[in-house]
């Protein structure tokens, strides 16, 4: 005994411990079998099987679109980006358009998967079904969506980015149009005040040659020609200098109007583009697009391998449901013998 009372050992025995699991061997044996029945039956009758397929995708990811309508700072520049819109509603919306039947939203989303490749710009998109054409059927589809939207995507940013860019520009032209035309007003007034010619005179007493010419012909006394000039019309250096600034305004405004009619054109090509994709968003069918400038856009995103029907299942994991049920199994008839074992004490 000691000081504070009788000290009652309780200690773990390992040879108790091996003891009872050899007595309760058959009851842990039962348990385990049970649960790895149970684990069959759910692996190979409950279970659908599962196969997938797959495209590879790369990007082009330029900080800077070059376009029939001037250069463009692209705004999605990441690969993460890029896989995002994989889940993006018109996305999915396209995709159960084009299969139709019983899909919804979630099965899309409980069955598409993306793999960004490490140090690359590409990713993989993987369909999962319950059948390899399912599976196919499925990626292709998902693809085909992904590529039109990410295509729609870009057009609409481009769009609305250069019909503020024209438009300002048309604004900016017009502007220097009219300040042309007040110019070119102001020009021809000035060419109606300068007169075309001024007389030239000129001494005939500083013009030698001429005098001597003239006293031999004529018989005259050169005394006589004394105080007489010589008088020629010269057209007026200040009217041809006017007329050149007149034809310059007038080249000048060729160019701008040149420039007003290409920013129009620009203008009204960038306003259907708008208007396509607002009606494509409405429909979702690709007919409703505009073939403007803007489908280069297409080369931002391209398929490196496309999807194939692949006929080997992924899953369930046969092996590994039953090696789990085998392992738990175990592990509940260890613990039913052991709690038997202490109830029965």
């Amino acid at each position: 005994m000691t000081p504070e009372g009788p000290y009652i050992e309780d200690e773990i025995s390992i040879k108790e411990l091996i003891q009872v699991l050899l007595k309760e061997k058959k009851l842990i044996g039962l348990i385990s079998m049970g649960v790895l029945l149970c684990a069959s039956i759910f692996t190979f009758l409950v279970l659908s099987p599962t196969y997938e397929s797959g495209a590879l995708i790369t990007l082009n990811l330029e900080e800077e679109l070059d376009t029939p309508y001037g250069s463009y700072a692209m705004l999605i520049r990441e690969v993460r980006e890029y896989t995002e819109l994989v889940d993006n509603p018109q996305v999915i919306q396209r995709t159960l358009q084009e299969l139709g039947g019983d899909l919804t939203r979630q099965n899309y989303l409980d069955s598409i998967n993306t793999e960004s490749l490490k140090d690359t710009n590409s990713f993989r998109l993987t369909a999962s079904g319950g059948s390899p054409e399912e599976a196919y059927e499925l990626a292709s589809a998902s693809v085909d969506s992904y590529l039109e939207i990410v295509e729609v995507l870009h057009r609409k940013m481009l769009s609305q980015h250069f019909l503020h860019t024209t438009a300002d520009s048309i604004k900016e032209l017009n502007n220097a149009i009219e300040d042309n035309d007040i110019q070119m007003q102001k020009t021809r007034e000035l060419l109606e005040q300068a007169p075309m010619t001024f007389d030239l005179k000129s001494a005939l007493l500083s013009q030698a040659e001429f005098s001597l010419w003239l006293t031999a012909e004529e018989g005259m006394d050169i005394t006589d020609l004394g105080g007489d000039t010589i008088v020629s019309q010269e057209l007026n250096p200040t009217y041809l200098k006017i007329l050149d600034m007149i034809a310059n305004l007038e080249m000048t405004k060729i160019n701008l109007e040149k420039q007003l009619a290409e920013a129009v054109r620009d203008h009204q090509e960038l306003d259907a583009e708008l208007l396509g994709i607002a009606q494509y968003e409405e429909t979702l069918s690709a007919e409703d697009l505009y073939d403007g400038q803007l489908t280069a856009t297409k080369n931002m995103v391209s398929v490196v391998s496309s999807p194939e029907i692949n006929m080997q299942k992924v899953g369930p994991k046969n092996g590994m449901n039953l090696a789990i049920g085998l392992v738990l199994g175990v592990m509940l008839g260890v613990f039913v013998a052991f709690f038997k074992h202490y109830w029965q004490q």
